[in-house]
């Protein structure tokens, strides 16, 4: 496959399989070396860079994780390795982890200086909050982190409020946060473009070997880059639903291709799924998250996957799509069995929907896990609750980690619905919810350990959503 992109501030067009790992290309193909090879899985942040996306007339940038990124995902964009912050001095993100003591080894350096870096080009809130979520995905053995807060805090300290993308870069340029040849991008972008062959929409010729590619996270790390595909086919290069977020019919609709990042930042998402900020930044890091997409999450069809536990409780529904011949499935019926899935050959999602729910309703997102952060979970669980004068008119409840599938508890959902909100009905709720799981004792957890945890989780929704109900201790 031709790959077009700017390397910092290098046109590059380079033929390449689309599946290969950006972190081997830029290692073994273009002699970068700043990008560290570490964990191989997203998982330590060494391979850090960051990624411009032309979207809507502006330049999008995000810290990605190069080793569980494909090179078919650069086509048509901006990669940004440390060498292309580098001016004739240090930036201030380099200078002020110098002055802090954040340095020593100095093999995480590079990803911390992009992922920081990233932080201030991407355009969030300038908050201590957020720019310690944007290096959630990098990891120090030496430091201890507490150099690294203060260089996190003393950056935020250097830059004031700046409202757009086009007044954002320039504030970054005349602070020397980036070089000047950010200014040209855009424009270079646009000319690039026209060489780039896209996809227009979700209709294509179906190939028996062509595969369909979200983030290509979990791909890369199951595969190591080799799909034994004739065709692969990114989602992200398509139009239509399938890379929106939008309301309509009085339902909720998330594309396939869109990412963990996208959802977690809407505000048609955040008006529906309160909370949902804090939900999202439990699944893995900022570095996965910008990559990983609403799509690929549900078909790795993984018995603990946090979107597909969360969507379950909202009572979802997939809309499928094969040569611009759609059908509609309910989320809980698409999973068939361990990493069987109700799909067809050459059918993908094309978007997942939900019911634009009200103020009266309660939804709470749950997760246990070995790592607070960037790591999967040893189980979790997800409940929506329509709540009227203590009683239940609507309930539905997930779990994860406790089946060969992501499961909606149907049995639990029933037996709540029409109850009171007491101790005795959460009691024999625990109950109910045994009867429908069947966990497997893993590097996880035991699968006695996995019941109690799910039991746990369930009981935790209604503590933290009726407080004034439900009294921790008489559940103990």
């Amino acid at each position: 496959m031709e790959i077009n992109f700017i390397l910092n501030n290098e046109d590059k067009c380079i033929e390449v399989d689309p599946m290969f790992p950006v972190l081997r290309l830029l290692r073994e193909t273009m002699g970068i070396s700043s990008v560290k090879t570490g964990c191989g899985e997203g998982e330590c942040g060494a391979c850090t860079v960051i990624l411009g996306t032309p979207e809507n007339g502006i330049i999008r940038y995000k810290n990605v994780a190069t080793c569980i990124m494909p090179a078919g995902k650069l086509n048509g964009k901006h990669l940004v390795t440390v060498e292309g912050i580098n001016g004739d001095k240090l930036s201030p993100v380099q200078k002020t982890l110098v002055d802090e003591g954040a340095v020593q080894c100095g093999f995480c350096t590079p990803g911390f200086v992009m992922s920081l870096t990233g932080f201030f080009l991407g355009g969030e809130k300038l908050s201590y909050k957020n720019i310690l979520n944007a290096i959630d995905g990098n990891i120090c053995r030496c430091t201890g982190y507490f150099p690294i807060k203060r260089t996190a805090k003393k950056l935020l300290e250097s830059v004031s409020e700046y409202p757009d993308t086009e007044e954002r870069i320039k504030k970054l340029v005349e602070l020397s946060f980036i070089p000047r040849y950010f200014l040209t991008i855009r424009d270079r972008l646009v000319e690039l473009k026209e060489k780039i062959l896209t996809d227009k929409s979700i209709k294509n010729e179906i190939n028996e070997k062509m595969i369909f590619v979200g983030g290509g996270t979990d791909l890369l790390v199951e595969k190591s880059g080799r799909t034994g595909a004739d065709y692969t086919r990114f989602i992200s290069n398509m139009a239509g639903n399938i890379n929106l977020i939008s309301k309509k019919d009085e339902f909720i609709r998330i594309g396939a291709g869109v990412s963990v990042t996208d959802i977690k930042d809407s505000e048609v998402i955040r008006e529906h799924i309160p909370g949902i900020e804090n939900f999202m930044e439990q699944v893995s890091s900022g570095i996965i998250r910008n990559m990983a997409t609403l799509g690929g999450n549900i078909v790795n069809a993984s018995p603990i996957g946090d979107l597909s536990v969360l969507f379950l409780a909202l009572d979802s529904s997939l809309v499928l799509s094969k040569d611009g011949v759609t059908r509609e499935i309910k989320l809980k019926d698409f999973f068939r069995g361990y990493k069987v899935l109700d799909l067809k050959d050459g059918e993908l999602i094309e978007f997942l929907k939900f019911p634009s729910y009200d103020n009266n309703v309660y939804i709470n997102f749950e997760k246990v896990s070995k790592r607070n952060y960037l790591d999967i979970a040893a189980c979790n669980s997800a409940i929506l609750i329509r709540n009227e004068n203590r009683k239940i008119k609507k309930c539905m409840i997930s779990a994860g980690g406790v089946s060969p599938v992501p499961l909606y508890l149907q049995k639990s959902s029933e037996f709540i619905t029409g109850k009171e909100i007491t101790i005795e009905n959460l009691k024999e709720l625990s109950k109910i919810t045994l009867t429908e799981i069947s966990p497997i004792s893993d590097v996880r957890g035991s699968a006695e350990y996995k019941k109690e945890l799910l039991n746990r989780l369930i009981l935790s929704h209604f503590i933290l959503l009726f407080p004034d109900l439900v009294n921790e201790g008489d559940l103990i």
